[in-house]
């Protein structure tokens, strides 16, 4: 007993809306797990040091920024390889190479 060929070719109308379904399932929960990010606030010390990096890096000069919080001078050096020195006053607490927060790992 042997099948026509004409049988085995082709896909069915149930297989397309099953693998359809599947893809809208995947699709609507990438996009559920996409992240939104608040911007931070203008006057935020990391958003100053990341556009004064992009400063250096492009002008491939050192940059010194200083803010005054809570009525206390910091600074911080951005240096045109990227990194980022900043003092020990705690304000900004950044690691040295991404000027990221310290405790975010």
């Amino acid at each position: 007993m042997t099948r026509d060929p004409r049988e085995l070719r082709g896909t069915t109308l149930v297989e397309l809306l099953v693998v359809l379904s599947v893809l809208g399932v995947i699709a609507s929960v990438a996009v559920l797990a996409v992240r939104r990010f608040d911007r931070p606030a203008p006057n935020d010390p990391r958003a100053i040091l990341a556009e004064s990096l992009r400063v250096a890096v492009d002008s491939s000069r050192a940059i010194v920024v200083r803010f005054v919080r809570d009525g206390r001078a910091f600074s911080a050096t951005v240096r045109p390889d990227g990194t980022v020195v900043a003092d020990s006053g705690g304000l900004l607490d950044a690691d040295r190479l991404t000027g990221r927060p310290s405790h975010a790992r």
